[in-house]
């Protein structure tokens, strides 16, 4: 709503088509999206331009002023609005069909960060479906007084003819609906909320789809009700409550000519934001949100150590595990020999579990990583035809490990890998200035790879590694070290078609004790009035 609708600029109203030519004429580069520090619970609506020259700079900065300041918010705009939110509808429902690297991530963050609704409303596609089809029925025009009773009763009507129905009694009852009101608008409409339904239905168990199919057509009234012209006030409120001096951070990645050249304009710009009134942080309430959506069917269930998401649209499963392994920024010895040990088989290294997982054919992208500064850490895997037999198979090579001092070198160079010198020089800044958020400040890092070296060279590793195996990779590998409901800020989440479930199930009866793989559905992800 903000950089693809329009802008009014100079006064003058330019509409998203003229906008978009302009912008190829004016700019290298022009856009909006979401930036996160997921652990620190950063969130931030990000504005961006670029130019190849001060004339593209001064440009893209007058459409980051149009675009936050005077974005085409209006009833005679409705039409592109519109657009903007079915064709997000149609990628955001069609997500799950893409590869599984695309979106597979998505959903295991908002189970993790599950407390936090804003993470889950800007992140993961499932609870931003739902947050679009809300939105498409608020800025729907009902039409007349007469055209809302009849629309209302209609609604009503189908609640009445949906109870007590099956999964196939309400297809037939959306294929076969009762008869539409003659008027032109209530057949457009009710036509595209029976649409709605069937799209809907998909997300849905067999469990929840009665008290679902009552919750779906009742919000579905109260957000027909809502004119757009009250929607767009609503958007407006939202955009104002955003627009504060002390709610903004900004970077410039650039030569120091073109930095002086637009301190000017760029002072202009962000003197606009209020800077009299102090932003309000809102503190949400401590709620596990998806589980209980899952208490909706399955009682009781406070604190589970294994959940997935069911994908029916394969037959491979996902691991997407996460623990704390160390705190923030710690520099202790032991946090340091830890976040060693899990590099003796991370990486690509021909021994590592990265290479032998996908050389025996048991998954694509996978492997067990360590965040040094974070002090968090990670076992993810994909397109395994059996994610039982990948886990039973990683520990098994970790099982069988041999104590080799050529693999400590190897665990020491993993610490210095990762590099941003081969990648673009705005992506570099951008990320650094994201370091800099977050309080990865370059002075912290230098104090990690520091005593990285100091323990290089002042004991023999050998043996200190390879003792702490277990501790790094045990909690978030399933049957190496202790169990994994022992592990700190844990999330164990999969995904795949129920065979996967019970695969999983079967061998964590095996290595630890009995315990349920709880199944969750795209409605889980709905935040729900």
């Amino acid at each position: 709503m903000l950089t693809d609708i329009g802008v009014i600029k100079d006064g003058q109203v330019i509409k998203y088509e003229e906008m978009r030519n302009r912008l190829r004429e004016d700019v290298l580069n022009f856009g909006s999206f979401f930036d996160y520090g997921l652990d620190e619970g950063r969130v931030e609506l990000v504005l961006r331009a670029s130019g190849n020259n001060q004339q593209e700079l001064k440009n893209g900065i007058e459409w980051m002023n149009a675009a936050l300041f005077s974005p085409y918010l209006d009833t005679n705009n409705l039409s592109r609005m519109m657009d903007i939110v079915d064709q997000s509808l149609v990628s955001l429902r069609n997500r799950m069909k893409g590869r599984e690297e695309d979106w597979v991530r998505y959903p295991a963050n908002a189970y993790r960060y599950q407390t936090n609704p804003l993470i889950m409303s800007t992140n993961c596609f499932l609870t931003r479906t739902h947050h679009y089809q809300r939105l498409k029925w608020m800025l729907t025009d009902p039409g007349s007084k007469e055209d809302q009773k009849l629309i209302s009763s209609y609604l009503a009507d189908l609640k009445e003819r949906g109870k007590g129905l099956d999964r196939e009694g309400l297809k037939n009852l959306i294929d076969n609906p009762p008869e539409i009101p003659s008027s032109e608008k209530c057949e457009k409409i009710i036509t595209q909320i029976l649409r709605a339904l069937e799209s809907s239905l998909a997300d849905i168990p067999d469990e929840n789809l009665a008290e679902d199919w009552q919750y779906l057509l009742r919000e579905t009234e109260v957000d027909l009700m809502v004119t757009p012209s009250k929607t767009i006030e609503d958007i407006k409120s939202v955009l104002a409550t955003l627009r504060k001096a002390d709610n903004t951070r900004m970077y410039m990645i650039s030569n120091s000519a073109d930095r002086d050249a637009m301190m000017a304009m760029i002072n202009e710009f962000t003197g606009q934001l209020d800077s009299k009134t102090k932003s309000e942080r809102i503190a949400y309430a401590d709620r596990k949100r998806v589980i209980e959506k899952l208490n909706d069917r399955v009682k009781d269930v406070s604190d589970p150590v294994y959940v997935g998401l069911i994908n029916n649209n394969t037959s491979n499963g996902v691991l997407v595990f996460n623990a704390r392994n160390a705190g923030k920024l710690d520099t202790s010895d032991e946090s340091v020999l830890r976040y060693l040990a899990g590099n003796l088989y991370g990486g690509s290294g021909g021994h590592g579990l990265f290479m032998r997982t996908w050389g025996a054919g048991l998954a694509y992208s996978n492997g067990f990583g360590a965040g040094p500064l974070s002090g968090t850490a990670s076992y993810y895997a994909e397109r395994c035809p059996d994610i039982a037999e990948t886990m039973r198979f990683v520990v098994d090579v970790l099982k069988n490990a041999e104590t080799d001092p050529q693999l400590v070198d190897y665990a020491i160079a993993q610490a210095f890998s990762y590099s941003r010198a081969p990648s673009p020089y705005e992506s570099r800044g951008s990320q650094m200035a994201s370091d800099l958020e977050d309080g990865y400040y370059p002075e912290k890092v230098k104090a990690y790879r520091q005593k990285v070296l100091q323990l290089k060279e002042n004991r023999d590793l050998t043996e200190e590694l390879f003792s702490r195996m277990k501790d790094a990779y045990g909690s978030v590998l399933i049957g190496y070290g202790m169990p994994l409901s022992e592990s700190k800020d844990g999330s164990f989440f999969i995904i795949g078609p129920d065979a996967q479930f019970q695969s999983l199930e079967e061998y964590i009866e095996t290595v630890e004790s009995p315990q349920t793989v709880y199944k969750l559905y795209p409605r889980d992800f709905w935040l729900t009035i």
